[in-house]
């Protein structure tokens, strides 16, 4: 229960910030992927913002590239 927890503050904290929450990945829609790939680019900044907030750990510079 408690990553659920976190995961809806992290998700709060950035919709607040970005207006946008991240897309998830679906297996069956083709376009979905970049999609969500698109969708982490326009909020990474506000992301990482959130990710450090929270104490977490997030994605290294090469790991964006």
């Amino acid at each position: 229960m408690r990553s659920v927890r976190v995961s809806s503050v992290a998700t709060q904290q950035l919709t607040e910030k970005a207006g946008k929450t991240v897309c998830a990945d679906c297996p069956t829609r083709w376009s979905s992927t970049f999609t969500m790939l698109q969708r982490l680019l326009e909020v990474k900044t506000l992301l990482n913002e959130v990710f450090q907030h929270m104490n977490w750990d997030s994605l290294l510079a090469s790991e964006w590239q």
